[in-house]
């Protein structure tokens, strides 16, 4: 479990580098290393944020964007 933990650690940092304040660089449920659907965009339709539904304990929360969307 920790090198899974480890991985999404790298993961976020590579993310953050590369998109920096993009607004959804992504869009997920959970782990991107998991997911067998995995959306990338670099123009998406609206502004509402990934990062506050992200984190590297549980990846990407895609219910509470749907909610927050």
């Amino acid at each position: 479990m920790m090198v899974a933990q480890l991985d999404l650690i790298s993961f976020d940092r590579e993310l953050r580098a590369i998109a920096g304040g993009a607004v959804r660089p992504f869009l997920c449920n959970g782990s991107p290393f998991d997911c067998q659907v995995f959306l990338v965009g670099i123009n998406p339709a609206t502004d509402v944020p990934m990062w506050p539904h992200w984190s590297v304990e549980t990846g990407c929360d895609k219910e509470g964007w749907m909610e927050a969307y």
